[in-house]
């Protein structure tokens, strides 16, 4: 990770990862205002099944044919390989040195092991192969990031001051991805979670390939930051460069949250005209499959009540005291 590609693919996997929540995003919460909207006017008499947000640690395609399959957590086991098999090419100088000389690349390859493993339980806490217990993914997506935090914490020595203040400001945003994984799952029902998370991966991807630059590249604009400056200005100037990333992704947020709704509501039509119900409800379907927490949303319109053995042995004593004491009026 020591060169400008190094950075550039992880920030691209991050940003590209947060884009894709913020459309999943916008998908699910036009879902749920059309479904509800379908099912009032199908109930118009009775209250119909309640239908709301909710969180989930991986997302599903927005199309149909791909809906019922964990492409999230699929691409994410091939984006992290390619990425491990790069920096362990990459730590034997190579391939020239014909073993491991350097080990910090080795720390890469750790980090986006993590990542490979997340990808893995969430194709296995897919509720369609659902071999994992509920929450898992979660669990594995915030150990990813804990242990990226770890590996970075421990990846500065020796480095400039310019070089430690760019991976410690990295270094407060994952630590924050964590506690809002954490809260995404605790809050399974809160759309801020979702959105915080989904921010802050963005950002994650943007500083990941701005500290690439900065320090590996060779362009003019760049250079006035790492060799153009005191290292005391230049590790001010680089929080003041976070500060516009922070900015910079909320706003970026905000306006992709704006628009990709726009684009999903013209995609399935004004007030639900495209698209039929049964179409819309295999969606919906889908999104609940992709959740691997307790969804307290419903799917179906209709309710049945079971009659449990123990309650239909209490009506069947309650009918023989019943006739008992019909029996005793009688005799009297």
């Amino acid at each position: 990770m020591g060169t400008l590609l190094g950075h550039v693919l992880p920030g691209s996997f991050f940003l590209f990862f947060g884009l894709w929540r913020l459309i999943q995003i916008s998908f699910r919460l036009h879902l749920v205002g059309l479904i509800a909207l379908r099912r009032r006017r199908r109930t118009p008499s009775s209250s119909p099944a309640p239908v709301g947000y909710f969180t989930s640690a991986t997302y599903p395609c927005c199309f149909r044919p791909c809906a019922g399959f964990p492409l999230e957590g699929a691409t994410k086991i091939l984006v992290t390989g390619i990425g491990m098999g790069g920096e362990l090419f990459a730590s034997t100088d190579y391939g020239r040195a014909g073993k491991v000389v350097f080990m910090g690349d080795i720390q890469h390859v750790t980090m986006y092991a993590l990542f490979f493993v997340s990808g893995i339980v969430d194709v296995l806490s897919w509720k369609r192969i659902r071999i994992c217990p509920p929450g898992m993914d979660f669990l594995a997506l915030a150990n990813a990031f804990v242990g990226e935090w770890i590996l970075f914490s421990r990846h500065l020595h020796g480095r400039t001051a310019l070089d430690v203040a760019l991976h410690t400001l990295l270094l407060y945003v994952v630590a924050a991805t964590v506690l809002a994984v954490v809260a995404e799952y605790r809050w399974n029902e809160t759309l801020m979670t979702s959105l915080v998370t989904t921010y802050l991966l963005m950002l994650q991807g943007t500083w990941f390939v701005q500290v690439g630059v900065v320090l590996y590249a060779r362009f003019a604009w760049t250079a006035w930051l790492s060799h153009g400056l005191a290292e005391s200005d230049a590790v001010v100037m680089a929080t003041v460069l976070f500060a516009w990333h922070a900015a910079g992704n909320l706003v970026l947020g905000l306006v992709m949250l704006c628009l990709f709704g726009h684009v999903v509501r013209f995609s399935c039509g004004a007030g639900g005209g495209g698209g039929g119900d049964q179409q819309i409800e295999k969606l919906w379907a889908a999104h609940v499959m992709s959740s691997s927490v307790s969804v307290t949303t419903t799917t179906t319109t209709t309710t049945t009540t079971h009659v449990t053995p123990a309650s239909s042995a209490d009506e069947r004593r309650r009918d023989g005291t019943d006739k008992t004491s019909d029996e005793e009026e009688e005799s009297v």
